[in-house]
């Protein structure tokens, strides 16, 4: 068994309910601190970290996300733990592959949730070095849950339609799969990604990681 530490998910319906509030930068730290803690003890005792701390809370200390060694086997992927650390590690490789110019030119609109956008940030900055490539980075916040609602699994297509309509979006929208029901092209509101599609009035591509994301640029 395996222990997974996540941030508790405080959504605008908690009206009349305990008070509850979201971690902030200096709390996340302390958790963090605490749970590594935990993790070299039984380390020394298992040869095993056992406990783990979500992606969240290191995104929401400005922590570095640990090395790749650090997860294990990756048990806790489910529960956001070491989700980021995959995509950096198939990011780095898929870095190493990236052309120099491309031709014909082209202006394409990723996008992601608030904290999803901490981890896309120097991904898009170096896609932009690209020459003939423009890739602007929206980072969506969540108004059917609440602003507190930070991760990109929960935006919906409603939140994407109130962040980017009438905007300047390019030839195709770029999503993460993340952001759609297992196995659909649904968000978790029941807009279909054709009919999000419609609605802005541009071509949507689903990315699952950062391989098919740069397929999704260059192609």
């Amino acid at each position: 068994m395996f222990l997974a530490v996540v941030p508790v998910g405080v959504t605008r319906y908690r009206e009349g309910l305990y008070p509850l509030r979201p971690f902030n930068r200096e709390e996340a730290g302390q958790v963090i601190d605490l749970i590594e803690a935990y993790q070299q003890q039984f380390l020394a005792d298992r040869e095993y970290p056992f406990v783990y701390a979500s992606d969240e809370f290191y995104l929401i200390a400005n922590r570095p996300i640990p090395p790749y060694e650090r997860y294990g086997d990756f048990p806790q992927t489910e529960n956001g733990v070491g989700l980021v650390r995959l995509f950096l590690e198939e990011w780095e490789a898929v870095e190493q592959e990236l052309p120099d110019n491309i031709s014909p030119s082209r202006v394409i609109t990723l996008t992601t949730g608030v904290s999803g956008a901490v981890v896309l940030n120097p991904v898009v900055k170096r896609l932009n070095k690209i020459k003939g490539l423009e890739v602007k980075l929206e980072a969506v916040e969540n108004s059917f849950f609440g602003k507190t609602v930070t991760v990109t699994g929960l935006v919906t297509g409603g939140d994407i339609i109130h962040a980017l309509d009438g905007k300047e979006l390019g030839s195709k929208l770029v999503l993460p799969s993340v952001m759609l029901r297992d196995g659909e092209d649904v968000f978790l509101d029941d807009m279909t990604v054709d009919q999000l599609s419609v609605k802005l009035g541009i071509p949507i591509s689903v990315a699952v990681g950062p391989e098919d994301l740069v397929r999704e640029m260059l192609d």
